[in-house]
């Protein structure tokens, strides 16, 4: 190991180790990916899981109404224990540190926004506020919520350069933002355009303030997009504060594709109307149905889009979580923080490249953000393509390239990709900047 990844150290597993559990995934060894965190490779047990449901429901595909509804009669409060739906949603809600009844399951971040943003009640004269750095899918989510409620959407910048932002900055920014006006505030918990990642706790107690004298019907909401940093935080998501947290499985947390999760605190999901039916079908959703009576207040199974997916998936997450308890959740953050770290180090010194995300391992996870001045992010993708590197780019107004260093990857490689950048920021035509 070179010196400057051995500054880079963290505590954890050996580099064999690592390097053992990269042979866990199928991904094309001549390719060096630095963009799993788009839609991730499982690891060997997660996709032996899915196949293994899979084939069990290809060959009796009745299973299924077992697995969600067994005998009615039974249920009582919810899908039986033995139920493999079950087990998941117990599995992910102790990942999250929540009780599985605040859970619902969702098959992308998307669809958890939207049904959360949709079915939010909020008065015509209500503000809804969110940053010019949230992803595309929440703001569309925020927008339709705002047309359909007569209310107002505000844009509020946490920070005026990405790179060099604090926590006392956007402290104050958020500190600012709020109004006896704002209804939710919308945030994303790293960001996909820079790659900043924000001190929830420290939010979520400037919202309870901001609370303190509110009834909870008119509370401030704080919705979390959390996607880019669940599976990669050394945290239990649900006691960031967030009212509510939305993230896909199938990013960082290496899930199978068309899983993601949803968790509110139980008086929040009381706020929020379903949107579609769900097939959580327990007594009570059961009785309401029959009697055409109204549902009682909502909780998080009422939420839970029904309709039939790729449920082998979905059963698919309790080996994801398995999988994150027998590597151990700090050493899989303590690798992606040790091998970005290094990357933004590494970036932030070289002439022609501006990097977007802190150096600071508190102001950041595992996305590392950057632009080459006078060169488009597609064009540099497609140069580092050609070197077998997968990056990506951004879906923003102002472009960006993105990467980010798993536990799939390695200090060799991340000094590859380095050297390769290197190259790419002397070309012709790029303007060699200092970094910002």
């Amino acid at each position: 190991m070179s010196a400057v990844a051995q500054a880079h150290r963290s505590e954890g597993l050996e580099e064999t180790t690592w390097r053992a559990l990269r042979r866990e995934f199928r991904l094309d060894p001549s390719r060096l990916h630095l963009a799993n965190f788009f839609l991730a490779s499982p690891p060997t047990s997660v996709r032996a899981a899915a196949d293994h449901w899979r084939a069990l429901l290809d060959f009796d595909p009745h299973l299924l109404e077992s697995f969600l509804l067994g005998d009615l009669a039974e249920l009582g409060s919810g899908i039986a224990s033995d139920s493999p739906y079950f087990q998941a949603k117990t599995a992910i809600a102790g990942y999250l540190g929540a009780p599985a009844e605040e859970v619902a399951f969702v098959p992308s971040t998307t669809t958890g926004l939207a049904l959360i943003y949709n079915g939010l009640s909020i008065p015509a004269d209500a503000e809804m506020v969110i940053t010019p750095d949230a992803h595309y899918s929440l703001h569309q989510a925020v927008h339709r919520a705002a047309e359909k409620n007569r209310a107002a959407v505000r844009r509020c910048s946490l920070y005026h350069d990405p790179a060099h932002t604090t926590r006392e900055e956007i402290l104050d920014r958020v500190r600012a933002a709020l109004t006896p006006r704002t209804r939710c505030l919308g945030l994303t918990w790293v960001s996909s355009r820079t790659g900043v990642k924000l001190p929830l706790p420290e939010i979520a107690a400037l919202v309870a303030d901001a609370n303190r004298d509110r009834d909870e019907a008119s509370r401030c909401l704080l919705i979390v997009d959390g996607v880019q940093g669940f599976g990669a935080e050394d945290h239990e998501t649900a006691r960031l504060g967030s009212d509510f947290f939305i993230a896909g499985a199938h990013k960082w947390f290496l899930g199978p594709a068309g899983t993601g999760v949803v968790h509110g605190r139980a008086q929040a999901w009381r706020q929020i109307a379903p949107t579609i039916p769900s097939f959580e079908i327990d007594t009570t959703l059961h009785t309401c149905w029959l009697g055409d009576r109204p549902l009682p207040a909502t909780r998080a199974s009422f939420v839970a889009p029904g309709g039939f997916t790729d449920y082998a998936n979905i059963f698919a997450l309790t080996d994801t979580v398995r999988f994150h308890q027998r590597i151990g959740r700090s050493a899989i953050a303590a690798r992606i923080r040790e091998l970005n770290t290094r990357l933004r180090h590494e970036l932030a010194g070289t002439p022609g490249i501006r990097l977007l995300t802190p150096t600071d391992p508190a102001m950041a996870s595992g996305l590392v953000c950057f632009q080459i001045p006078g060169r488009t992010a597609a064009t540099v993708v497609a140069a580092l393509a050609t070197h077998g590197i997968k990056a990506a780019t951004s879906p923003y107004e102002e472009e960006t390239i993105r990467m980010g260093a798993g536990i799939i990857n390695n200090h060799d490689e991340i000094e590859h990709a380095v050297a390769t950048l290197r190259g790419q920021s002397r070309l012709p035509g790029v303007t060699a900047l200092p970094s910002c």
